[in-house]
């Protein structure tokens, strides 16, 4: 009897078995924190292309339009309201027009976008320690095997090998 219970707890508990990367995955993509700073982790490391683009020369097209109204006001003033054919009137409408096309070189700005992308490329290693911390108090197999979990060819393995010189 004790044999046929032994068998049985051991066959339920081989089919329910895992792997260790398969159980990875799954807390990864399904856990709400971790999924959290991983948006973060993912928006902050747009914000370095953001940053770098300050290098880039920019174009810039303005266009703008709309009408005027001019009414007389003072029937003494010295200036008279006049239309296309010089006829004098108490009101004149005007179509207004506005177009302008920007070029803008960055030549120096004092280092600020040099700084810019260094504070932006901070902000996304602090974003990524922010993933970890969920790990730091399971334990520390589950924090060395985080820089291996790569999510739509955004690998930690860089990271990784950062975080694990400091331990």
């Amino acid at each position: 009897m004790k044999l046929k219970l032994l068998l049985s707890t051991l066959l339920i508990c081989s089919l329910n078995a895992q792997d260790l990367k398969t159980t990875i995955n799954e807390v990864l993509s399904t856990n709400p924190i971790i999924l959290e700073r991983l948006k973060n982790y993912n928006s902050t490391k747009e914000d370095i292309t953001s940053a770098k683009s300050g290098y880039y020369p920019k174009l810039e097209l303005s266009l703008g339009g709309g009408i005027e109204k001019n009414e007389k006001k003072d029937v003494n003033a010295i200036t008279t309201l006049r239309d296309k054919n010089n006829n004098p009137v108490d009101s004149l409408s005007l179509s207004v027009y506005q177009n302008s096309l920007t070029y803008t070189q960055n030549l120096f700005k004092g280092f600020e976008t040099s700084y810019q992308v260094k504070a932006q490329e901070q902000r996304t290693l602090s974003a990524a320690y922010s993933i970890m911390v969920p790990f730091f108090k399971t334990s520390k197999t589950s924090f060395l095997i985080l820089p291996l979990y790569d999510t739509s060819g955004n690998s930690f393995a860089p990271l990784g090998s950062k975080l694990l010189t400091a331990l």
